[in-house]
């Protein structure tokens, strides 16, 4: 005849214990993991924000030189009659003026910023061949 042996109440409350144990291994990795998480996502954050704001700057238009600004007497460009400026940009020490009318085509004019004077003009004119 075999012999049954009952768990004692001690195995019992041992196997809970472990159980517990296993159960609160698990959670605190979890938080571990999480807060890792969190820390990971916060300096994603962070250096995105970095990024946009170094790249805003490097996409800034580039300024002037800063040296010293020499005096200029005032001078008075002309464009043709009927024409009007509808644009205007600086490259280095020249002055492009995009000029159109309703009637003729588009001319570019091309000015030197320290004497004033035309350098010349372009005229854009389409093309009459298909």
């Amino acid at each position: 005849m075999a012999l049954k042996v009952d768990d004692s109440p001690d195995d019992k409350k041992a196997g809970e214990n472990a159980k517990e144990s296993i159960g609160l291994r698990v959670l605190k990795v979890l938080v571990v993991v999480m807060g890792i998480m969190i820390v990971v996502g916060v300096a994603v954050i962070v250096a995105t924000i970095v990024n946009r704001l170094s790249e805003s700057a490097v996409d800034a238009p580039p300024s002037l030189p800063t040296g010293a600004l020499q005096r200029f007497e005032d001078t008075q460009i002309t464009i043709p009659s009927g024409y009007h400026v509808r644009d205007m940009q600086v490259d280095g020490n020249r002055l492009i003026l995009r000029l159109e009318s309703e009637s003729n085509p588009v001319k570019v004019l091309v000015v030197d910023l320290s004497t004033g004077q035309r350098l010349g003009a372009l005229e854009l004119v389409p093309n009459s061949k298909p």
